[in-house]
């Protein structure tokens, strides 16, 4: 009975090493997002080196489903520039972030490792403009050459 309970506390090591690792990276991911819509998405934060940004309709949400339909109606002439800034303006811009950890299996349980890795979401806040700076994107979104 001895062996089954030692080999039952191995695996509870285990499982709790993988939770742990899971829960790391959950919280690194969400930190660094967060610190990255503070800051209007712009920049890199240099205090999670596994984690890494992911802008747009690359990041595999609905979201960035959008926002690939909203560059795609930025190639329709003439009005493209003008209809992309102003759905762009009315939805406006996420950050996905992720983030991995390497776990290291036991040799008696074949060895290796896996990657525990997560994700986290968030609205980018806008940048702080003043009024010239607003007047002058409304202006320069509807002339672009004149800019």
């Amino acid at each position: 009975m001895l062996p089954v309970y030692l080999a039952m506390f191995a695996l509870f090591g285990l499982v709790h090493n993988e939770a742990h690792q899971k829960m790391e990276t959950l919280a690194q991911s969400r930190s660094n997002a967060w610190q990255r819509s503070n800051g209007g998405c712009e920049g890199e934060d240099e205090s999670c080196p596994s984690c890494m940004a992911v802008e747009g309709s690359d990041d595999g949400t609905v979201y960035g489903d959008i926002d690939g339909a909203i560059n795609g109606v930025g190639e329709i002439p003439i009005v493209g520039s003008i209809l992309e800034g102003m759905l762009d303006g009315l939805f406006g811009s996420q950050t996905t972030v992720r983030a991995s950890a390497t776990i290291e299996r036991p040799r008696l349980l074949g060895g290796g490792s896996r990657t525990a890795t997560s994700s986290y979401t968030v609205l980018c806040n806008p940048v702080r403009t003043s009024v010239w700076e607003m007047l002058r994107n409304a202006f320069c979104g509807f002339v672009p050459f004149l800019c």
